[in-house]
């Protein structure tokens, strides 16, 4: 079973789901696997607002599934394990089930913060079908302290293919 339930060749959306998808029909067609949450500005990604969760089992993991909205009109999926596992063991799982996929990496530096180094890394998978994911990766070094870094920042979205 994949790791993520995502589209099919034949299907442009995720599960349940289209992209565009006005909430109130997001949750009608989960048939309760979603629910409606508060809207907290802390819990947005990019301006989008998470307005509903649900949880969704793929192979041996399970997942929050949470969903975000511009103007309460579905645009963003995000995955986050229930369990705790490294953003290394959570990479390996896509690689797994979806196959290499080309990373790039970022670097960029907090002159006023002694010297400490922020590091990204991405790595997106594109399918025939308007679905996109990317499992992105963040976390920050200091120049002078060689090999020690903070713990990983990760997160895993499903979104609609980036326009070419």
């Amino acid at each position: 079973m994949p790791l993520l339930a995502f589209a099919t060749p034949a299907a442009a959306d995720w599960q349940y789901t289209r992209w565009g998808m006005p909430l109130d029909e997001v949750i009608a067609a989960s048939s309760g696997k979603a629910t409606l949450v508060p809207e907290e500005k802390g819990k947005r990604i990019r301006k989008l607002q998470r307005l509903a969760i649900g949880s969704v089992t793929e192979g041996k993991a399970e997942f929050q599934v949470e969903f975000y909205f511009d103007k309460k009109k579905l645009k963003l999926i995000r995955y986050v394990p229930t369990s705790k596992i490294s953003c290394g063991e959570e990479e390996q799982l896509l690689i797994e089930q979806f196959g290499p996929a080309e990373p790039s990496t970022m670097q960029f530096q907090f002159t006023t913060m002694n010297k400490a180094v922020g590091k990204s890394r991405k790595l997106k998978w594109a399918y025939p079908v308007e679905n996109q994911l990317t499992f992105s990766t963040l976390w920050f070094e200091r120049e002078d302290m060689p090999g020690i870094k903070t713990e990983q920042i990760c997160t895993a979205v499903i979104e609609p293919k980036e326009a070419a």
